[in-house]
């Protein structure tokens, strides 16, 4: 059986074919084009949609998408102004009347750590914490394979727990990284991208280091004050800036620094498996939970 999986970014929308076996039989993407608002752009998805139900059989839409999502009506609950006319629109509504296949909808980093759970990093691990760094920082809980989504669909927002006198997302994102940079050399904001903030680290600029040595200890903190609430058997770390082994072996070496000893005896931290396709897998085993084979 094949599936189309839409993973909705604020910038992107991945798409493609993925069988019961979260095997990719096909993968492409385009921009979103947010600010056209949600019922032009989601427009572009219904047409993707169509045409690959010319080459293949669809059984159904699995929908990994930006924001808070009701996962139950696959309903946004709530998003940030960057995709706006988002908070309150029915995807899984929309898809299913204009695309006449049944339709599930779970939150982007949810999905990714559904999938490294199941089919990842994660898997054989009887509860897993999962966070993808990038321009902010996401998170997710499963147990035993299942999201835990929260009284009002907003659990694990890691993103807002505090880190000394900020939060995590304004001390350990990628975006804070090189917006930290930018103002230590004085120069404009969007100068810097994280991969150039490696680079100059990694030929030596002071500066650079500095940075990512006080992302690398916001991380960590974050994963303390986790572990403490949560007790993950293990996190997963994703994101594109996480693919850094230097970022990840730093961020592996100081967690022990502020957790008891029990606790960084027992808590594996490991590197995400999936890369782009992480939100397309894991909708699809949302989905198929929802329509069981």
């Amino acid at each position: 059986m094949d599936y189309a999986c839409i993973d909705i970014g604020g910038t992107a929308i991945k798409y493609g074919v993925l069988n019961e076996k979260a095997e990719i039989q096909f993968s492409s993407s385009m921009p979103t084009g947010a600010e056209r608002g949600p019922i032009v752009w989601m427009m572009d998805v219904v047409r993707v949609v169509e045409d690959m139900k010319n080459t293949y059989n669809l059984s159904g839409i699995a929908v990994s998408s930006t924001a808070m999502i009701d996962s139950d009506k696959g309903i946004v609950v709530y998003s940030l102004p960057q995709v706006p006319d988002f908070t309150g629109f029915d995807i899984k509504g929309f898809l299913e009347k204009h695309c006449n296949l049944p339709c599930e909808v779970e939150n982007d980093v949810n999905s990714m750590v559904i999938a490294e759970s199941v089919y990842g990093a994660g898997k054989g691990y009887s509860s897993v914490l999962g966070l993808a760094v990038g321009t902010g920082i996401g998170g997710g809980f499963t147990l035993n394979g299942e999201i835990y989504h929260g009284a009002s669909f907003s659990a694990c927002e890691v993103g807002y727990i505090k880190v000394g006198n900020s939060d995590l997302e304004h001390t350990g994102s990628t975006t804070a990284l090189c917006r930290r940079v930018e103002k230590a050399k004085g120069e404009a904001e969007g100068s810097w991208n994280g991969l150039m903030v490696f680079k100059g680290a990694s030929n030596g600029d002071e500066i650079c280091k500095r940075e990512i040595e006080f992302m690398a200890d916001s991380i960590a903190r974050g994963l303390g004050s986790l572990s403490y609430i949560l007790n993950p058997a293990a996190f997963v770390l994703g994101g594109g800036v996480m693919e850094q082994k230097s970022l990840f072996d730093r961020v592996k070496t100081l967690y022990p620094y502020y957790v008891k000893p029990i606790l960084a005896e027992k808590t594996a931290i490991l590197p995400a498996r999936f890369g782009n396709e992480a939100g397309m897998v894991g909708a699809l085993h949302h989905f198929i939970n929802k329509h069981p084979l």
